[in-house]
């Protein structure tokens, strides 16, 4: 059966404990012992400082592997805003190269895959431009060579056109 501690002083722990001897015609003894704490103590601080220091450790990692991360997330970002403003002026012959296999994979081969058809669909409508300009001076080549007067008219009745034999009419002095 053992009581309380004593006392304790230092590192010291002195504890009671009772026991019974009925064959030696003992009724009570009472024992003291002294218990030393310190190297359990010193124990108990080195497992606090390896804790503390593990733990330092593993927010400092944790913080090194934030920062690594969240630098490749900007850099793909950038990468990827750089490209969009050069599409936006037209500059269509380059591509975008992300190296990793995540979203911002995807997000490069979905802008590639844009970038080409938006210059397809340029040149298409640069082609179809030219051919429309070379029709119109085409045709006002064959207006303008007419030896009878052409005047063009909106539905409001307003001229919009005159052809060279129109203008000249309209410019000189009739009687």
């Amino acid at each position: 059966h053992i009581l309380p501690p004593l006392f304790l002083k230092n590192d010291f722990t002195f504890d009671v404990i009772r026991v019974d001897f009925p064959q030696s015609g003992f009724s009570k003894v009472q024992i003291y012992a002294a218990l030393d704490h310190s190297p359990l103590k010193i124990a108990l601080q080195k497992t606090i400082v390896t804790i503390l220091i593990a733990f330092a450790l593993m927010v400092s990692l944790g913080a090194v592997i934030a920062l690594v991360i969240a630098s490749g997330v900007v850099k793909s970002m950038n990468k990827i805003i750089g490209f969009a403003r050069n599409l936006s002026v037209k500059r269509f012959d380059q591509s975008l190269e992300v190296n990793s296999a995540d979203e911002f994979a995807e997000v490069a081969s979905a802008f590639n895959l844009m970038s080409r058809r938006l210059k397809t669909s340029f040149t298409r409508i640069e082609n179809q431009t030219h051919e429309i300009e070379k029709a119109k001076t085409h045709l006002n080549n064959i207006i303008n060579a007419m030896p009878l007067m052409l005047i063009g008219v909106n539905r409001n009745g307003e001229i919009i056109f005159l052809n060279q034999e129109a203008t000249a009419f309209f410019r000189s002095p009739h009687d």
